[in-house]
């Protein structure tokens, strides 16, 4: 008797554990995952774009301007008193920020900024 039980509590076991697999692919076909991409693209913007942009912005000049792997990597000086130059650089949030000096001088306060453009 004890050798039926078994064996029954064997094949019910078998058939739960099919039984979830079998839902389980029907519920992955269902939904349609897609695979997630660890890669994030970014949209970088050109050299007239940014200097659109740019000459926009008051007491702000471009230094420089390299273009390294498609990507124009430009160096600005913001000059003026602290507050000036708190408000342009909040202008600049868009903008990734790579480096800044910050000089100031008995005649001058300024900020040099490396910047790239994303889109």
């Amino acid at each position: 008797m004890k050798s039926k039980l078994k064996y029954i509590a064997i094949v019910l076991l078998m058939l739960s554990a099919f039984a979830q697999i079998c839902l389980n692919n029907i519920l992955i076909k269902r939904i349609n995952i897609k695979p997630v991409s660890a890669q994030v693209i970014k949209k970088y913007k050109d050299l007239t774009q940014l200097n659109r942009e740019i000459s926009e912005l008051n007491n702000t000049s471009i230094l420089s301007a390299d273009k390294k792997n498609n990507i124009w990597y430009t160096q600005l000086k913001i000059s003026g008193d602290k507050q000036i130059i708190l408000e342009e650089i909040k202008k600049l949030e868009k903008y990734e920020i790579n480096n800044y000096i910050i000089s100031k001088n008995n005649t001058e306060n300024c900020v040099i900024i490396d910047i790239c453009g994303n889109e």
